[in-house]
């Protein structure tokens, strides 16, 4: 996957705010753990509420899961990697929504919170059935039973499926339309390709059904999304 720029980020923004960026590194939790996460250390409901900080009690507490969980069945991995994914583009899109002018990213932003929050329930409820017991997995876990997952990626899997990451990385461009495009294409992308291990590699079928809806719904978007792009860096074809 292509390397994907971020828009245009101001100049002055603190350098412990970047720094808070780049050390905010999202590994895998259980359902429950995340949300008590999250309810501890909020994610920001606007850009308003966005303000450097050196670290969160989720960050902390997602560093000390770092070893948590053995290497457990592919399923419990996908889920446990859709779980936060979905999570993070549904706090993007939230924050997103009042900032953005195009209005075909508005409908988009509410699409990705109406779908991917379904899509959790589904997820979330599989996991109580499959796996009651299980451990958090791992990133590293992760990377192992996901094989298409590229950590050299740029933003890296970690801080797309960071909720704070990539709430504060809109937040700081300019230019919030194109942010939100360059943060959702990687982002869908991430989903895609776990999803197209989860086609070849899940053994229980619901979940393969899971995978096959969000690898149209998330390539359809992209290819939107990728349009928008090319009209907003002018690199749009001219109609003939």
């Amino acid at each position: 996957m292509s390397t994907t720029r971020v828009g245009s980020v101001r100049s002055d923004v603190p350098i412990a705010f970047l720094a808070a960026i780049a050390f905010g590194l999202l590994l895998a939790f259980m359902p429950a753990d995340f949300v008590a996460a999250q309810d501890a250390t909020p994610t920001p409901s606007s850009c308003e509420d966005v303000m450097p900080m050196a670290s969160t009690p989720a960050a902390d507490h997602a560093m000390g899961d770092m070893e948590m969980g053995e290497m457990g069945e592919f399923d419990l991995a996908y889920i446990d990697m859709m779980i936060p994914h979905h999570q993070s583009i549904i706090a993007l899109a939230e924050v997103a929504t009042p900032e953005l002018r195009d209005p075909r990213l508005v409908e988009l932003a509410g699409a990705i919170i109406d779908t991917q929050a379904e899509e959790i329930d589904e997820l979330m409820a599989f996991r109580d059935e499959w796996y009651p017991d299980a451990e958090p997995v791992s990133m590293d876990m992760m990377m192992m039973a996901l094989p298409s997952m590229d950590m050299s990626a740029t933003p890296s899997m970690g801080q797309l499926m960071d909720s704070e990451w990539i709430v504060m990385a809109f937040c700081a461009a300019e230019d919030k339309d194109l942010a939100f495009v360059e943060l959702t294409i990687p982002h869908h992308q991430m989903a895609i390709d776990a999803s197209e291990d989860a086609l070849e590699l899940a053994v229980n079928q619901e979940l393969v059904a899971v995978a096959e809806e969000v690898i149209e719904a998330q390539q359809s978007e992209i290819d939107l999304l990728m349009e928008i792009q090319a009209e907003l860096t002018g690199e749009a074809t001219p109609a003939s």
